[in-house]
């Protein structure tokens, strides 16, 4: 599912993988919010500051999307503000998925 860029030899998500993702945590997060309300997200922001799920919230988050997309997540090696938002939270999930 990951592509190499031709230039440098790098990874990067496929559009398919970044989709699926994104579609899982949206899928949890319309637990929280009506259709409406998703299709407003900001996917840079942090989901507290946006005060979508709150702490115990996250949690469910990460067990839902570890258990759905079959990863096992660690995130004690990335700064808070690098997985609490949508773009974020895709971006190490991707990583780990590759």
């Amino acid at each position: 599912m990951l592509q190499r860029h031709p230039k440098n030899g790098s990874t990067k998500m496929t559009f398919i993988k970044k989709n699926r993702i994104q579609e899982s945590i949206l899928e949890f997060l319309s637990q929280y919010l009506d259709a409406e309300h998703i299709k407003t997200l900001d996917f840079e922001s942090s989901l507290f500051t946006q005060q979508i799920i709150d702490s115990m919230g996250f949690l469910d988050l990460l067990s839902y999307l570890e258990d759905n997309l079959e990863v096992e997540l660690n995130l004690a090696q990335y700064d808070p503000k690098q997985y609490t938002s949508i773009s974020g939270l895709t971006e190490i999930i991707g990583k780990v998925i590759s």
